[in-house]
């Protein structure tokens, strides 16, 4: 069993986290909510409001990401750009192999592929989807 050592976190940082998962739409902030469910980080109502437990689930989600993938992952959450586009990727699933192992699907056909490979490529087709959407937002 992996033990996780608290990360220090300064009031912007929370702030940044709090203004991001407040800039989602209720039906993306549920999604955040699932998916922390699904990784065994989130243990409060499926409700998509802010509470200490929303805030500690995404906590823990980026130190099991950092862990997970031997460091080479970090996401950033220092700003509310930053930790939006993180919850945006969470709640479509991108970090899923990092964080539980993916769907059925995945831990069937896809176990000796590299976690942190499959995720940096959902990063990616997440990062394209969003250049879609709106051309002057940056990647």
């Amino acid at each position: 069993m992996t033990t996780l050592v608290p990360v220090a976190v300064s009031q912007a940082g929370t702030d940044a986290l709090w203004a991001g998962f407040s800039s989602l739409s209720h039906a993306d902030r549920i999604e955040v909510q699932r998916e922390l469910e699904r990784a065994d980080l989130y243990f409060a109502p499926i409700d998509g409001k802010w509470s200490a437990a929303t805030e500690q689930a995404l906590r823990r989600s980026v130190e099991t990401i950092a862990l997970a993938s031997g460091d080479r992952i970090h996401p950033k959450v220092n700003s509310q750009t930053s930790a939006a586009r993180y919850l945006d990727d969470l709640g479509e699933g991108a970090y899923r192999r990092l964080l539980y192992g993916g769907t059925l699907f995945e831990k069937i056909f896809f176990l000796a592929e590299d976690p942190v490979l499959a995720v940096q490529e959902a990063l990616n087709q997440r990062a394209k989807a969003r250049a879609q959407e709106d051309p002057t937002a940056l990647p």
